[in-house]
């Protein structure tokens, strides 16, 4: 799994911050990114890695994964340089699908992909890693597309 080092991460902000956590808690994990060095210097790897975008659209996955939220609406970040804009967070009524194979994973974005290609932007394939990712952790296929084209960062 590509963003497996995102998630290391995003496991060991969460186990940092303050309870209970908020709608913003995605932006909260961005901000103590920020303010610790060794945490800025892993973000900054796994953006030379897999690109501002991928990474971004990871930490918010996972981020909302961890605390059993989903995305809400998108913001721009006010408290934080390199978010951009996140999601604020709610807590979700539905459960994620059962995870998947990579080579399940990557014929469901295929076939989605197929069936909304003139709905999609023209640059959607630079970022199929990153959806089968989010596809293989059991983000149903529309909403991983949602995420990558939400994320604005």
């Amino acid at each position: 799994m590509k963003t497996a080092g995102v998630k290391a991460l995003i496991e060991e902000v969460l186990a940092t911050l303050p309870r209970p956590i908020t709608e913003d808690v995605i932006e909260d994990v961005f901000v103590a990114i920020e303010a610790n060095a060794k945490w800025l210097v892993e973000y900054e790897e796994l953006v030379a890695s897999l690109g501002k975008l991928s990474t971004n659209s990871a930490i918010g996955m996972w981020v909302a994964k961890s605390v059993g939220r989903t995305g809400a609406q998108q913001v721009v970040s006010t408290k934080s340089k390199i978010a951009g804009s996140y999601s604020k967070l709610e807590f979700t009524g539905s459960t994620s699908s059962k995870k998947l194979k990579v080579d399940a994973a990557s014929q469901q974005v295929w076939e989605y992909y197929d069936q909304h290609r003139n709905e999609l932007p023209k640059d959607i394939s630079r970022y199929k890693a990153a959806l089968i990712d989010l596809v293989m952790e059991g983000i149903p296929v529309h909403e991983a597309f949602a995420i990558v084209q939400k994320t604005d960062a």
